[in-house]
């Protein structure tokens, strides 16, 4: 094999080395390192400078200097250098260019003997999709510097590296900043009708809404309480049973109530007996003339006490005052609890007259006027939906069952097809008209306005 096949197989797998430590670079600092110091086993070169581009031409800063671990922008090597570059960034081409000190400008010329050797490269870095643009963005570029003049086999292969360098530089650029990144690629024109279109996107009016648990329930129910104070004995009808005027519901434990009554009813005859004798006695004897009108009050008194037990009896047993629908919770629940006077047992609903009840957390509440348009997407049935319009909304929220601190909402269905009662689902409530950007800043605005208290 050959010197010169032996140089060139030496130099390709320089080259690829180099493309792959380049491609996996994983943060800016291996990037920029690798740059400025490892190009030297591929191509030799005395001085290298990594140059990032800025979002305006003749603007931009050095990233990364051969040999220099901490960089420090205020050194005249520095600042003279980033001035180069910038002017070199203002160049057309887009593929490495020999430099020397007469491309610059006189004030800059005149400092390069003492910067840098003779002979200067410029690589320019560029992505590749922007190549069919007429004049390419640049991201940046390399200036490599050295004694000896530079080839076009070397311009070649730092040609080849240049394409490699562009989307690995990128990436890192934007993965660390993006908004920077893309506010450096778009020209001040492009930039200015961004925002204005951002602006005029978030300008949109939308309609806001909510999203809320909700359950059909009846709308003037009769409720049904315990007439006197009880144990419950038994249930006559079931959860969700059509019910009509008359008939029994329940009724509650009488055996007390009976024994009371048989106990009132003897003592009642006791006391009509006595009364009997006193009357037939008091002809003949003035004593037992005293005692008619006492044992006529205390007969009376019984038959008060009978009167009113019976009428007591009669309470245990509860029926119904309507036609509809009986809403309660199972009656095994129910049997054998002790309930008070007035306690609340059961409902009678109408299933033609319903509404839907809604309990919005104050987390999602928005401003809801009267009328506001809502939808029913029922759990059990998912390819139906039922239109429904705000009536109430509670002026204080409540705890739920769930320990969830909500408004509640009541509002009336609109169409000829009601729900069944007790039905379920989710309640999306329409508001009123925002902008786009309110529609999505809301709750980041609520959190914010609690933590700084304004």
């Amino acid at each position: 094999m050959s010197s010169s096949t032996e140089a060139l197989d030496a130099t390709l797998g320089s080259l690829l080395t180099l493309q792959k430590r380049l491609g996996t670079a994983a943060s800016l600092e291996e990037f920029h390192y690798s740059v400025v110091n490892e190009i030297n086993y591929l191509i030799p070169y005395r001085q290298a400078a990594l140059w990032r581009a800025g979002s305006a031409k003749g603007e931009g800063e050095i990233d990364a200097i051969s040999g220099l671990p901490i960089l420090d922008q205020d050194v005249p090597y520095v600042q003279w250098l980033t001035l180069v570059c910038r002017h070199l960034g203002m160049r057309k081409e887009r593929y490495p260019t020999v430099i020397t000190a007469s491309d610059l400008p006189t004030t800059l010329a005149q400092a390069w003997g003492e910067w840098l050797p003779e002979h200067g490269l410029w690589i320019p870095i560029a992505l590749p999709g922007d190549q069919a643009q007429p004049v390419a963005p640049l991201l940046g570029g390399v200036v490599l510097a050295r004694e000896q003049p530079w080839r076009g086999a070397d311009q070649q292969i730092l040609d080849q590296l240049r394409i490699t360098m562009a989307p690995v530089w990128w990436s890192l650029l934007f993965r660390r900043n993006p908004w920077r990144r893309l506010r450096e690629r778009l020209p001040n024109g492009r930039r200015m009708l961004l925002v204005l279109g951002l602006a005029g996107v978030l300008m949109i009016p939308v309609r806001q809404s909510v999203l809320a648990p909700g359950e059909v329930v009846p709308r003037a129910p009769v409720v049904i309480r315990a007439a006197i104070d009880g144990v419950v004995d038994e249930f006559y009808v079931t959860p969700n049973q059509a019910v009509v005027v008359g008939q029994a519901l329940l009724s509650l434990d009488a055996k007390k109530l009976e024994n009371l009554l048989a106990v009132t009813r003897n003592e009642l005859e006791v006391a009509r007996a006595e009364h009997r004798q006193a009357v037939q006695t008091a002809l003949h004897s003035q004593r037992d003339n005293a005692k008619v009108a006492l044992l006529k009050g205390r007969m009376e008194q019984r038959s008060a006490d009978l009167q009113y037990i019976r009428q007591q009896l009669e309470r245990t047993k509860i029926v119904a005052v309507r036609d509809g629908v009986a809403v309660f919770t199972d009656a095994n629940d129910w049997i054998g609890r002790p309930v008070t006077i007035g306690e609340r047992m059961m409902t009678l609903a109408d299933p033609q007259q319903v509404a839907l009840e809604i309990h919005l957390p104050i987390a999602d509440a928005i401003a809801l006027p009267p009328g506001s348009e809502i939808e029913l997407y029922p759990v059990a049935e998912p390819d139906l939906s039922y239109a429904a319009q705000l009536r109430y909304f509670s002026y204080r929220a409540e705890l739920t069952t769930e320990e969830v601190l909500a408004y509640r909402l009541k509002a009336d269905f609109k169409e000829k097809t009601l729900p069944r009662l007790g039905l379920r689902g989710t309640a999306k409530i329409h508001g009123q008209r925002v902008s786009l950007f309110y529609y999505l800043m809301r709750r980041p605005l609520a959190v914010m306005r609690r933590l700084i208290g304004y």
